[in-house]
């Protein structure tokens, strides 16, 4: 009797159980943004409210920890810093969509499908220099490799008008 429990019980955890040799299943990647979908995180994420906000909260943090004394602490030396900071959000992101559209490529962030501490970790770390090509296969963003330079440059030349100074 016992042995035919047993057989019983592990008869049903064995059709329960995927096979060892299956690999995970295969998740279809997320369709890649369109122009119109770009144009829209575009407008948003610079000229809209995220934009704004950003240049607020930064500004305030470099307001209070004194980058730039030469503009000073008080209100005028604040509009300098939003302006600097709202000017290089709008050249970064400007860029990093226009060369995102020419290449094909979709620069925004994707949820992992991925499963593991390992494999998140590694797709946090990774996911702002890739992209997406249309087929939805991940590729090295042409603009990550540049994004450093260009608008912090501009953009403090913009309101201070000394291009040494970024």
């Amino acid at each position: 009797m016992r042995r035919t429990i047993l057989s019983a019980l592990v008869a049903i955890a064995c059709q329960a159980s995927p096979c060892f040799a299956q690999g995970p299943p295969v998740v279809p990647p997320k369709p890649v943004a369109t122009d119109n979908q770009m144009r829209h995180k575009y407008v948003w994420s610079t000229p809209g409210f995220d934009g704004a906000l950003s240049a607020t909260l930064t500004s305030s943090l470099d307001q209070w920890r004194g980058t730039q004394p030469e503009w000073g602490q008080d209100a005028r030396g604040f509009t300098r810093r939003w302006v600097s900071e709202y000017a290089e959000s709008a050249i970064g992101d400007g860029a990093k969509y226009a060369i995102a559209h020419f290449f094909h490529q979709d620069p925004s962030f994707y949820p992992c499908a991925c499963s593991g501490f390992g494999r998140r970790l590694h797709h946090a770390v990774d996911s702002p220099f890739m992209a997406r090509t249309p087929d939805g296969q991940g590729a090295v963003s042409r603009i990550s490799r540049r994004r450093r330079h260009g608008p912090h440059r501009v953009g403090q030349h913009l309101v201070s008008g000394s291009p040494g100074r970024a």
